[in-house]
């Protein structure tokens, strides 16, 4: 049985998203991989770590779900029209809860991502050749290496972990075997 909710999210006491779907939907929101300005919003919240709260409504069946997202937009307003402050980009009401593709979409889908790793399609010999030679000489600002460096501190690795590196180059050629040194 599909248990359906709708859930409310505030960043700071303000409401800022109201949605509709399936009892862990909510979540889903947090490690979206598109590009949309609620997730880039709600993302930078959470970094910033801003007072996020997400309230979640249980609902008996999805029509009820539905028009309760209607409602409630329509209640606190959307922030893309200059009602309210709301992120949504729609009126609710639409979409499908937990829905499956079938094995011939789900295979027509592996086929088209077979040997990609970013995304749904696979760059040219000559088009990497361009963006590697586009990076070339780019070095990182002391900000971002500051950052970077934040990010990595106190990260151990397992070890298990040091076991595979250490593995992995064994038998490798080092890069500056048989160079001679500038006198």
């Amino acid at each position: 049985m599909k248990r359906y909710c709708n859930y409310l999210y505030e960043i700071d006491d303000v409401p800022e998203y109201y949605g509709k779907g399936q009892i862990d939907r909510w979540y889903d929101h947090l490690y979206r991989k598109d590009n949309s300005p609620w997730k880039n919003h709600l993302q930078k919240a959470v970094r910033e770590e801003r007072k996020v709260v997400c309230h979640i409504f249980p609902r008996s069946s999805e029509q009820e779900a539905f028009s309760q997202e209607i409602l409630n937009i329509a209640r606190y307003g959307r922030r893309d029209l200059g009602t309210g402050t709301l992120y949504n980009l729609s009126d609710g009401g639409e979409g499908e809860a937990g829905r499956v593709d079938s094995a011939e979409t789900r295979a027509k889908k592996s086929a088209r991502m077979m040997g990609n790793t970013y995304g749904s399609r696979k760059d040219s010999d000559e088009t990497r050749a361009k963006k590697s030679a586009s990076r070339i000489g780019l070095k990182h600002s002391d900000e971002t290496r500051a950052k970077i460096g934040k990010a990595h501190k106190g990260m151990k690795r397992s070890a298990e972990t040091c076991a595979k590196i250490s593995a992995a180059g064994k038998g490798r050629v080092a890069w500056n075997k048989g160079l001679k040194k500038a006198a």
